[in-house]
């Protein structure tokens, strides 16, 4: 198992009390105290389900050597090893909720959603009072998409525990994905008031009420998810989002400069700041930004086709023609909208966009909105 933490602590408080001996004393006894409290907890999970109890069956034996064996082999990313040991246990021990929960979580990590909940049932059924089970089946619900039974889940799992972010946090990602914004920012809050330096639960409420149109709030949620992780390349890219919206344009700039620092290869940053460069005026350097939108990610639909209105603008007719022939290629929406949209008007009527586009007036399919 992971050594105990208590090394760093012990070099800084040693640095803190040198010339304080009562103070060292003191903070010693402390060291001393939680590493004790630490060890035994360790020992005493180890102790409830890797040694052996007074008594054991050669049986009971066999069920403990295979349940730890799906354990090292689920750390060890085994998953299919992992399920074939907890199968093992369970044959021998059919009463073993944590084996059915275990392998239920490594079913949920190879997409086998509908084995997985299985699982988490015959857990509940054998343990009705585990937390831990309501939440795990309520992940496998969210991942196949039943959101409804997933908050049901979660509902269950709060009831037993009411002091874990972590289902408040899930909770919150199934009522979003069901369209509920208003209680999802709910959890979230209950997440970050249980652990206040729960970076992605003020994410995902600063994505939340950007889709609520509260902009301020989701450029604070952000802060606060950079401050706790300034390294969170999506963080900078969703405040730039959120400034892009606002209309600060140099702000977003900025964020997703930052963003590209962090990551650089994420083709929808580039695409991002390519919006908010051709909104400033910025041409040369949005065609730059979408073209290296397009060299990331050469199927780019939305960078083709911005590319394609900018050179619109520039009546580069040949390179716009041939943009937006790629824009639709990839996504049939963008036929309708460039027969709707202004920025073309300047090169309506040219053979290579007719070629793309049909001669006007069009006769509208249908809306792509």
């Amino acid at each position: 198992y992971n050594q105990l933490d208590g090394t760093a602590i012990l070099f800084k408080n040693l640095q803190l009390w040198m010339g304080q001996p009562q103070e060292a004393r003191r903070g010693f006894k402390a060291i001393e105290g939680e590493l004790i409290k630490k060890a035994e907890e360790k020992i005493a999970s180890i102790a409830s389900t890797q040694l052996p109890t007074l008594g054991e069956t050669p049986q009971e034996r066999e069920a403990r050597e295979n349940f730890n064996r799906g354990v090292e082999a689920y750390e060890n990313s085994e998953l299919n090893q992992a399920i074939e040991c907890w199968t093992k246990a369970i044959e021998i021990n059919p009463k073993n909720a944590k084996a059915y929960s275990n392998r239920g979580v490594a079913r949920t990590d190879l997409g086998d959603h509908a084995g997985a909940i299985a699982d988490f049932d015959k857990a509940i059924e054998i343990n009705p009072k585990a937390a831990q089970i309501y939440f795990n089946r309520g992940s496998a619900r969210g991942k196949s998409g039943d959101y409804a039974k997933a908050i049901s889940d979660f509902d269950k799992a709060i009831k037993i525990n009411p002091k874990d972010a972590n289902v408040y946090w899930n909770r919150g990602l199934a009522r979003g994905k069901s369209g509920d914004h208003t209680g999802a920012i709910i959890d979230y809050d209950k997440a970050i008031e249980i652990n206040p330096k729960y970076v992605e639960a003020y994410y995902n409420r600063g994505v939340t009420r950007g889709k609520l149109g509260d902009h301020a709030g989701a450029i604070a949620d952000f802060d606060k998810a950079i401050e706790i992780n300034p390294k969170d390349a999506k963080a900078y890219c969703n405040r730039g989002v959120a400034r892009t919206e606002s209309g600060d344009h140099a702000g977003a700039i900025a964020d997703y400069d930052k963003a590209i620092e962090i990551d650089p290869k994420d083709g929808n940053v580039y695409y991002n700041r390519g919006v908010n460069r051709e909104k400033s005026g910025d041409h040369a350097r949005a065609i730059d930004e979408y073209n290296k939108a397009i060299e990331i990610n050469p199927i780019h639909d939305k960078a083709y086709y911005n590319r394609s209105c900018i050179r619109a603008h520039l009546k580069e007719v040949d390179l716009c023609a041939e943009d937006l022939k790629k824009a639709i290629e990839l996504d049939g929406k963008h036929l309708e909208m460039a027969r709707r949209d202004k920025d073309f008007d300047g090169v309506r009527g040219e053979a290579a966009i007719e070629a793309v586009l049909g001669k006007a007036p069009y006769e509208v399919q249908g809306s792509s909105k």
